[in-house]
C-alpha cells in the first residue's frame, strides 16, 4: 500500500510518496521537529521537508516492532542507516 504527504509552499504543490507503514500512532510532532532541525542546518524548505519525510519513514520502520505504547518511532535512527 502506498501513502502520500502533500506539501504546498504557497506557489507549488509537492507530493512525497512512500510505502505505508501500519502504526496506530500519529507522528506530526516528530515530523515537524525534523523539518525545523533540517531548516536550522541550512536546508531550503523543500529540502527540509524531503529530508524529514525520509527520516520519519525510517524512524517509524525502525520502531514498528518495539511493541511499546501505541507505536514508537526510533528517533535516534541515523537516516543514513535507512538508505539502502
Amino acid at each position: 500500500m502506498k501513502c502520500a504527504m502533500y506539501f504546498y509552499d504557497g506557489k507549488e504543490l509537492n507530493i512525497f510518496g512512500g510505502r505505508r507503514i501500519c502504526q496506530p500512532a500519529r507522528y506530526g510532532c516528530t515530523l515537524s521537529s525534523a523539518i525545523a532541525t533540517f531548516l536550522a542546518q541550512g536546508s531550503s524548505l523543500y529540502e527540509a521537508v524531503e529530508q524529514a519525510k525520509e527520516y520519519i519513514s525510517c524512524a517509524i520502520e525502525a520502531g514498528k516492532n518495539l511493541r511499546i505504547g501505541q507505536g514508537m518511532v526510533l528517533c535516534g535512527i541515523s537516516r543514513f542507516r535507512c538508505l539502502r
